[in-house]
């Protein structure tokens, strides 16, 4: 059986990929839009800022973003960056920097790509064509990866664990998948710390942290834990804090101060 394939980057009877370009010169955001039209992709449009940016991305979502790093705003692209990629949007750098400083700093943010201006049209598709194809294949690993986890979590509360057993088993699980050095579990609505904390000691040794031990460990009674407990504002949801952003958490919740203080959690 024979099969017969388009080499433009998208077939015609293919969904378009969408694309927002996030960029702030018209000459260079003009040519970016007539190359991957002409390669048969949708531009959902061109940002000149980052607040440009986030105003289209609340009602689209891009399968993936053409970002310049340097932007006009008190906002850059690497600030941008780290928003989609909470958003899980997969995104290419285009700068005319490429000193270390820059490219240090854009690697944390994990790009699609990265193009050096003046780019050229072959530049563009190319590394689009591999960022489709990570990004697919990141999508297919992840849902692997939960697959996975689901199961091994399913087969721990079918086990016949202990709580401790089962916490420390629990922390090994999760330490595959999300990397920590402090796990906390316990209850949001009481009144009592009576959570039970787990401490990475290196990849194969965890050690439970009970409240006797905290307070012994922190100098600090099991009665004032309670009180700063009650203080502390509890995160109902997941959160990422920077370093500068953990530390003023801890003006809002100060139960985070006392775990971070006392066993040199940092972000």
């Amino acid at each position: 059986m024979g099969m017969l394939y388009n080499e433009t980057p998208q077939s015609e009877n293919l969904v378009k990929k969408s694309i927002l370009i996030v960029e702030d010169q018209f000459v260079e955001a003009h040519d970016l839009q007539l190359i991957l039209e002409k390669a048969n992709y949708e531009v959902l449009g061109i940002a000149r800022s980052v607040d440009q940016a986030l105003e289209k991305l609340q009602t689209q979502t891009p399968d993936l973003v053409f970002l310049d790093i340097m932007l006009k705003g008190d906002k850059n692209g690497i600030d941008l960056a780290h928003i989609l990629k909470n958003r899980n949007i997969g995104f290419i750098f285009i700068s005319a920097n490429s000193s270390k400083l820059i490219l240090n700093e854009a690697k944390i943010t994990c790009p699609y790509g990265f193009i050096i201006k003046p780019f050229r049209e072959q530049d563009i598709l190319t590394t689009l064509e591999i960022a489709f194809y990570r990004q697919q294949y990141s999508l297919e690993s992840q849902l692997k990866h939960q697959f996975q986890l689901k199961n091994n979590i399913t087969d721990l509360i079918n086990s016949n664990l202990n709580l401790e057993d089962g916490l420390i088993s629990f922390a090994k699980i999760i330490q595959t998948f999300i990397s920590f050095d402090y796990l906390e579990a316990g209850f949001t609505d009481t009144e009592q710390y009576s959570n039970i904390g787990v401490i990475r000691k290196n990849i194969e040794e965890y050690q439970l942290v009970p409240v006797a031990k905290l307070s012994k460990i922190a100098e600090i009674s099991s009665r004032e834990l309670d009180e700063t407990y009650k203080k502390s504002q509890i995160d109902l949801h997941p959160a990422i804090y920077s370093r500068e952003s953990l530390i003023n958490n801890f003006q809002v919740s100060p139960i985070k101060g006392i775990i971070a203080h006392n066993f040199g959690i940092k972000s």
